[in-house]
């Protein structure tokens, strides 16, 4: 049999040096404390022992204690790998909550973004037949005049090709 995690410290004995759990007013003179499992023989079945814990020499609680003091430090051991486990698991959650913001702040944006172009589309479709017109006005506008002044026009070329006046070029030495 094993009492797992449980050792008594005691300071006063009775007169066969075990503790006496029987009797009320020595059950105030010990403390337990968890540490690690250690084998506990079982209860005898003499009535005479029975109540009692066994004998351990003083250097028993030496040896408790330096299983009492490993038991601590594998608990805080084990308690650094809870919290440092818990931390990293606080990182993947603020990581986690950091991405979904900003997919949010993403999606509003693009909403923004396309709300902006719907509404200036609109102004520069409008921008955009308003210059086609301009531009079909004064295509017509050149049109008629091109049409009005054909005739001097080609009057004028034709002039201009067979009407030849030769002249020396200015940079030439002919005096």
């Amino acid at each position: 049999m094993f009492l797992v995690g449980i050792a008594l410290a005691w300071d006063s004995h009775d007169d066969e040096g075990q503790l006496d759990l029987g009797s009320s007013n020595r059950t105030q003179t010990y403390q337990t404390s968890i540490i690690h499992s250690f084998p506990f023989p079982p209860t005898p079945k003499d009535p005479e022992t029975a109540g009692r814990l066994p004998h351990y020499p003083r250097t028993s609680t030496f040896f408790v204690s330096k299983y009492g003091i490993q038991t601590l430090l594998n608990a805080e051991q084990e308690a650094q790998k809870i919290v440092q486990k818990d931390r990293v698991q606080r990182v993947k959650d603020a990581r986690a909550e950091a991405q979904k913001e900003i997919e949010e702040y993403r999606q509003k944006k693009e909403e923004e973004f396309q709300k902006f172009e719907a509404e200036h589309t609109g102004i520069n479709a409008q921008a955009e037949k308003d210059a086609e017109k301009e531009i079909e006005g004064k295509l017509k506008e050149i049109e008629e005049a091109g049409k009005k002044s054909r005739a001097q026009v080609i009057e004028d070329l034709i002039k201009a090709v067979t009407t030849v006046e030769p002249k020396p070029h200015i940079n030439s030495k002919h005096k």
